[in-house]
């Protein structure tokens, strides 16, 4: 598989004191790439696995580790599922 470089400028102090807390930045980074555009819908699990080379437990271990919640519904889906329910039992409020 082909990879990119991407190359992040900061200050020689932020690196130190990042690194210190995150140890590897290279990895911080792409990790953190990746599970955001998993979050938005742009990579699959197994793709997101295959990215960072990881095998299903320890990518279940990682998006712990990145707070994401698998199911979780967006707001955009609770108001469609209210409007669905409108739609079938009328809207709420109104007595049967």
């Amino acid at each position: 598989m082909k990879a990119m470089t991407i190359t992040i400028d900061i200050p020689a102090d932020l690196e130190r004191h990042l690194r210190q807390g995150l140890g590897d930045l290279g990895r911080a980074a792409k990790e953190s790439l990746l599970v955001h555009a998993y979050r938005q819908g742009k990579l699959s699990r197994p793709e997101l696995a295959a990215a960072l080379e990881v095998d299903r437990l320890e990518l279940a271990a990682l998006l712990q580790r990145h707070e994401v919640t698998e199911g979780t519904l967006t707001h955009d889906d609770l108001d469609e599922q209210r409007r669905t329910l409108d739609r079938v039992l009328g809207p709420l409020g109104q007595s049967c």
